[in-house]
């Protein structure tokens, strides 16, 4: 049927063919790796077929940073995500390394939200707010490492401290959106901006990544990255 989810679907469809014509026009420049990027096309499909569009999202930007999440594990191993990835809360206990096509020197915000919040068939409480990063200095151009993404984080504004995948028991798998924006106005000043600690659940539910972006001019993301994960002995120690 052509419900809600199929018009979302349409409305960030139609900004892939602006991203294929930017992105045509920067091959054989210094932006010729941003051709090398996942297709747009191809995370449209996977954020349309996770219900991410509409459900958090029902536009990207015309040109796509490639994010890329990853979470590392007690040996030290990483694991990639893709739209879907199931991971154990145990495993994204920590916060994700992040990179993308970055534009050396431009400020970037990041946010997590978990929209099934108690649970998909009742998200009364959703999105829920696991994190909110603004003020991320891109340190050169293009895909950085993850220490270079540490010393990021380091000198960013944590608006919202990390909590991990919290799914409650018997509620199914939840989907945790990462989502990335460009500051198209440089550093925001977060000087007198509320903070939320690790500790405090207050001021994470019925958050909205829409109004979030509008409320400080972000306009669309640039990047997505989601996984899901169904609840584990790791959740009881979250909160």
């Amino acid at each position: 049927t052509r419900g809600r989810g199929w018009r979302g679907h349409q409305c960030v469809r139609s900004l892939v063919a602006e991203h294929r014509h930017s992105q045509a026009d920067a091959v054989g420049d210094a932006d010729a790796q941003a051709a090398d990027a996942a297709p747009l096309e191809d995370l449209v499909d996977a954020l349309v077929g996770a219900g991410v569009v509409p459900d958090v999202l029902t536009a990207l930007a015309p040109h796509s940073a490639d994010l890329r999440a990853s979470f590392v594990d007690g040996d030290g191993l990483t694991h990639r995500v893709f739209v879907g990835t199931r991971l154990t809360p145990t495993l994204a206990r920590g916060s994700p390394v992040l990179t993308w096509l970055a534009e050396e020197g431009r400020h970037y915000a990041v946010a997590m939200v978990d929209p099934d919040a108690p649970s998909r068939a009742d998200p009364k409480m959703g999105e829920w707010l696991h994190w909110s990063v603004f003020n991320l200095r891109a340190p050169a151009r293009g895909h950085f490492s993850a220490q270079a993404w540490r010393r990021m984080l380091r000198r960013a504004d944590v608006a919202t401290s990390y909590v991990g995948a919290a799914p409650p028991q018997q509620t199914g798998p939840h989907r945790y959106v990462i989502l990335l924006w460009e500051q198209p106005r440089g550093a925001i000043d977060m000087r007198h901006a509320r903070r939320i600690d690790a500790a405090t659940a207050t001021g994470r539910a019925r958050f909205s990544a829409r109004r979030f972006a509008a409320d400080y001019g972000l306009g669309d993301p640039v990047g997505v990255a989601m996984f899901e994960a169904e609840w584990d002995p790791a959740v009881r120690e979250i909160y």
